[in-house]
């Protein structure tokens, strides 16, 4: 399928969310897909939707207590009936590297929440992800050093390129496909 355009509604505390949808607007743009981002906000009632079916949605925001914030569960309610226009959730979570293994993060219900939601409202869900993004949780670690972080964003990179081209394309991709 070809889109007409994409939308990413996004939620980012600490950049890493707001990054991974830059990196999908920038691949939409590549493909010649007219693409903007709309941040998530209290002022929920003034998001807007284009009425046609070509038009794709994303919502990209970060794991918080292994769950959707309560900001972008109340965002997604509020937003209009799907009517049949296709949506993905990506949901970037707190991954991390010991030595040179990494260790993904937990999104818990986070992205299937928003996915259900969505789905509930009358949007098709064509992708789900979990997307490891340098973990900010520093009362759970030391931190990251900036290698660590490096080899996560560039893990994180591949992984979003594989998930939005193969959206883009009109094909499902769910957390097992979106593996890495």
């Amino acid at each position: 399928m070809q889109y007409s355009s994409l939308v990413i509604h996004f939620m980012s505390g600490t950049g890493n969310s707001f990054r991974a949808a830059t990196w999908m607007e920038e691949i939409a743009g590549q493909k010649g897909i007219p693409s903007r981002l709309d941040q998530v906000s209290k002022h929920y009632e003034e998001a807007k939707l284009e009425d046609e079916s070509k038009n794709l949605l994303g919502m990209v925001f970060p794991t918080h207590g292994f769950t959707a914030p309560w900001q972008v569960i109340r965002y997604a309610l509020h937003l209009p009936h799907g009517n049949g226009k296709h949506v993905f959730v990506v949901a970037t979570r707190a991954g991390s590297r010991i030595t040179s293994i990494p260790l993904p993060g937990f999104e818990g219900t986070a992205s299937y929440l928003i996915a259900l939601i969505m789905l509930l409202k009358g949007y098709i869900v064509i992708g789900v992800m979990g997307l490891d993004m340098p973990s900010n949780w520093m009362s759970l670690h030391w931190g990251l050093n900036l290698e660590n972080s490096r080899f996560i964003i560039n893990r994180a990179r591949v992984k979003v390129d594989f998930f939005i081209n193969n959206i883009l394309e009109g094909k499902r991709v769910t957390g097992a496909t979106a593996r890495i």
